[in-house]
């Protein structure tokens, strides 16, 4: 699962103890934090995660959207 802010970061998360998530938002026990993203300079609107390509994407207030590697966390492009 992967979430945006206002704060201008997108959160990874994965299922703490195999457990299986359900809805939109983190639950105590049920999801752990993997990673903290940031590089946008206004919040974020929107994040997109593809399981096959191991990438997410994200759509940013600053009008640019980044696409980000899952193995390393880190941002592979900005399109502007």
């Amino acid at each position: 699962v992967i979430t945006g802010s206002q704060d201008r970061t997108l959160k990874v998360w994965g299922a703490a103890d195999g457990a299986v998530a359900t809805g939109m938002l983190p639950l105590p026990g049920v999801l752990k934090e993997v990673a903290t993203l940031s590089g946008h300079r206004r919040g974020v609107w929107a994040a997109a995660f593809s399981p096959v390509d191991k990438v997410a994407a994200s759509a940013s207030g600053d009008m640019t959207i980044k696409v980000w590697s899952m193995s390393s966390f880190s941002c592979l492009r900005t399109l502007e």
